[in-house]
């Protein structure tokens, strides 16, 4: 039996937040991310898995992303990890530069 249903993909309350200040050929900006509380609505065959939404946002363009596991833990501990690869990614653009507390990473 196969599960066809797509991931749920709503942003729920946020646990943790976090702003990075970054520069992209010299222009100033901030880089938002948020990490929501986990959720178990993701269908499966057995049940429902867990689900942390992870949030970037930068200027007015927002992604919803998404990290799934097999426990709360799992889902949120894999959230982190998604947030941390989006930040390293945008941080590894030529003639970007991310700072956290004004301190560059």
């Amino acid at each position: 039996m196969s599960i066809d249903l797509p991931i749920p993909t709503a942003f729920t309350a946020a646990v943790a937040t976090r702003t990075y200040e970054i520069a992209r050929a010299g222009t100033p900006s901030t880089l938002v991310v948020e990490i929501g509380q986990p959720i178990q609505d993701v269908p499966t065959v057995s049940g429902y898995d867990w689900r942390c939404p992870v949030r970037i946002s930068e200027g007015g363009v927002t992604r919803d992303l998404r990290a799934c596991g097999v426990d709360s833990f799992q889902a949120l501990q894999l959230g982190l990890q998604v947030a941390q690869q989006e930040v390293e990614q945008v941080a590894a653009e030529p003639g970007a530069a991310v700072a956290l507390f004004g301190e560059p990473l």
